[in-house]
């Protein structure tokens, strides 16, 4: 038999989520916050993204002092922390982000679709916009989770838009661990 375990003693890999469902815009509610299905309770994994290439640069800035900023991440995978994910009002979306400051990574997740828009912060004052698709895996090696590869072509300086030249992918992975339950 097969458990479920979250690792949570590497804080690189560090992934918890706090569903809620907003019971006041129905006009009706438990007065209790329940889980927003079964999508979040798997996004609830450990969140980690790789940025290729590591570095970029803004061009055609909707401020032209802006064009030409860097826009650089660490080469390797970015463990993102623990993770607010709720579903939204109207329930057509599901949005998630840091739950911790300073925030790395906003977006949402159509759950029909799997379409998922983020925004990540490279904790310099800049960040770039991607979009893709969610998929889910299961390896042998015993995990099993959601990834999508995006692309990002679009940046924010502060609160100025920009493009990307060149643009990047940023590989997206949220990851539960398996293990073995121990003999009974």
């Amino acid at each position: 038999m097969r458990c479920l375990m979250v690792i949570v003693s590497l804080p690189l890999l560090l992934g918890a989520s706090s569903c809620t469902r907003d019971h006041g815009a129905a006009g009706v509610g438990l007065g209790l916050d329940s889980t927003c299905g079964a999508i979040c309770d798997e996004l609830g994994g450990a969140w980690s993204v790789t940025v290729t290439p590591a570095s970029t640069m803004t061009t055609s800035c909707s401020n032209p002092r802006a064009d030409r900023t860097a826009v650089t991440f660490p080469t390797e995978a970015i463990g993102l922390g623990e993770m607010s994910i709720r579903q939204t009002p109207g329930r057509s979306q599901i949005e998630f982000r840091t739950a911790s400051a300073p925030e790395r990574i906003s977006g949402s997740l159509d759950p029909t679709s799997l379409g998922i828009t983020f925004v990540l912060m490279d904790g310099q004052g800049n960040a770039i916009r991607c979009t893709g698709t969610l998929q889910k895996f299961a390896n042998p090696a015993g995990s099993q989770g959601w990834s999508a590869r995006t692309t990002c072509d679009s940046s924010l300086v502060g609160t100025v838009e920009c493009r990307l030249d060149p643009p990047v992918n940023a590989a997206l992975t949220v990851q539960t661990i398996l293990m073995e339950a121990p003999p009974t």
